[in-house]
């Protein structure tokens, strides 16, 4: 039996409105799926400069919940016996090769869709708009050094994921796109989600906003209390790297109902609304199963699955996935046990504060379930010999180096990409988790004395 009535349904409008106000979110939409049943709503602006208003028809950049989607295509391919997870990648991508010739031979297809395979987050490269985009960014990881021997540990990994895009293309033949579209949107019934921005302009579409240095003419809507105005203007492009990265986020659009309607597939022992079998029940089943703990302190999940990361909330199982696309995204959340999903979708940031308040209420008001807050206390910091913390962090395109100064760790020199966290001191709430207290554009904001964990993606 569903949860939502009609009372429901003008409650939670009315509460996506006054949180994505408060928050400063330009405009987001939100879909639940219940039993079978689609619930919409949506708030706020899609475009500042044009001043369209957000409607459940909007298609928005979903970032790096489009990760699921790949492990999808990748499952598919297991349940047709072309692909097994145990198996090295070069099984599928003969030319395959990172640095380590010997990880090169031995990271299989489960550790790229686990995380753990020790390929590095890797550049955000565009490859231009061919069909062999991907191909091109794989084929420069050769170039990329491994983060950690194979199967050591998780670390998020973009690169890990075009590189499951790339099995797909192998195997299948098809580009990343196209093998997408006709072997899982399609079939599925997702109408609303696409990957070519000449199919997005056929549809109305939400653009990303980024922060500009002032104020700017447009508000988000707040009421009979007045306008907030929102500090943001157009984002310069669309997507992060086009087709390279596709696989891992960059092209996938859909609306927050398409994206509950993903869900509801994994939900549904893999069947479509209209009883296509699109992925076999063991697959589904499978790919909800934990392959890693994360290490503590991480507040976005505690354990990563096959495609999917998880969480306990309150003692209730939950999947899911985050997404972010230079100023749009995506948050999704999968209830398997209450047979129900939520999805978010916004186009500026305070998006993390508008989930975490958002999914928080819904999941107890509907479900009786209890998100926990994610932070951790810095206040007063946890006791560890922090000189051996101090040194040099390194990975591609990243060096940070700490010194123990001010109670904590304060980053004394930083490349480019680590700029902003120059000068900043870092205080531990565990051995695992240090912070400064300050969110930032992808954190949820903490209370005083407070950590909080990336939900970067």
């Amino acid at each position: 039996m569903t949860h939502i009535n009609t009372a429901h349904a003008a409650d939670i409008q009315a509460l996506l409105y006054d949180l994505a106000a408060r928050f400063g979110v330009v405009g987001a939409s939100l879909a639940i799926w219940d039993d079978g049943q689609v619930s919409t709503v949506a708030t706020g602006t899609a475009n500042l400069r044009t001043m369209q208003p957000v409607t459940p028809d909007h298609l928005f950049l979903i970032g790096s919940t489009t990760k699921v989607y790949t492990a999808t295509l990748v499952m598919q391919l297991v349940d047709q016996g072309l692909v097994e997870l145990d198996q090295p990648v070069r099984r599928y991508i003969p030319d395959f090769r990172v640095p380590d010739a010997g990880a090169t031979e031995t990271i299989t297809v489960r550790q790229l869709l686990s995380h753990t395979s020790g390929i590095d987050n890797g550049p955000y490269a565009d490859h231009g708009h061919g069909d062999d985009a991907v191909a091109r960014y794989v084929a420069s990881l050769a170039g990329v050094p491994l983060v950690f021997p194979p199967g050591a540990r998780y670390s998020y990994s973009n690169a890990g994921l075009v590189t499951a895009g790339r099995i797909v293309e192998a195997v299948t033949g098809q580009p990343w796109d196209i093998a997408l579209r006709d072997r899982l949107l399609q079939p599925a019934g997702l109408q609303h989600s696409f990957t070519f921005a000449e199919d997005d302009i056929m549809h109305p579409v939400a653009v990303g906003h980024i922060h500009a240095g002032e104020q700017i003419e447009g508000s988000v809507e707040a009421g009979e209390e007045g306008a907030v105005q929102a500090p943001y203007v157009v984002a310069p492009r669309w997507g992060v790297a086009g087709r390279a990265m596709g696989p891992t986020g960059s092209t996938l659009c859909a609306t927050a109902a398409d994206l509950a309607r993903f869900a509801a597939l994994h939900l549904n022992a893999g069947r479509a609304e209209d009883g296509t079998q699109v992925l076999s029940a063991d697959a589904v089943a499978s790919m909800q199963e934990q392959q890693v703990t994360l290490p503590p302190g991480i507040t976005l999940a505690d354990r990563w699955c096959v495609g999917w990361l998880g969480a306990d909330w309150g003692g209730r199982r939950t999947i899911g996935h985050t997404g972010h696309n230079v100023g749009c995204g995506s948050f999704l959340r999968v209830f398997p046990e209450e047979h129900a999903a939520f999805a978010l979708v916004f186009n500026s940031g305070g998006d993390a504060d508008l989930h975490h308040h958002l999914f928080q209420q819904l999941a107890r008001d509907l479900y009786g379930i209890h998100k926990p807050d994610p932070w951790l206390p810095i206040d007063p910091p946890a006791k560890l010999d922090l000189s051996a913390y101090a040194g040099t962090y390194e990975r591609h395109q990243f060096r940070l180096r700490l010194e123990t100064a001010n109670g904590g760790l304060t980053a004394v020199e930083a490349s480019e990409m680590a700029a902003p966290l120059r000068g900043q001191t870092f205080r531990p709430a565990t051995p695992y988790a240090f912070g400064t207290g300050i969110g930032d554009g992808y954190q949820v904001t903490p209370p005083a004395g407070q950590l909080t964990g990336s939900t970067k993606t």
